[in-house]
């Protein structure tokens, strides 16, 4: 589980992070895995110890955007929130 305001791995709200576009790269992503949305498959199907069944699931290649979060400057301090 993970809390409703974490997205991506960034908790909290956007406002709280610099951010930064480095430009595209080519990565393998989970991408049109339908197998997974199959009605015929019982969650004990799908959920494995640690992860989901990888034989359900499709990576492809695809050119994605970099996105890079760096806590703003003014709430690194610790207790600053």
């Amino acid at each position: 589980m993970r809390p409703a305001d974490n997205s991506d791995m960034f908790n909290g709200a956007p406002d709280r992070y610099d951010w930064k576009l480095p430009g595209k790269r080519e990565m393998y992503i989970p991408c049109n895995s339908y197998a997974l949305s199959s009605p015929k498959l019982k969650y004990a199907d799908i959920l494995k110890p640690g992860h989901i069944d990888q034989d359900l699931t499709r990576y492809e290649l695809h050119r994605v955007w970099v996105v890079e979060g760096t806590v703003a400057a003014l709430l690194r301090r610790s207790g600053a929130l």
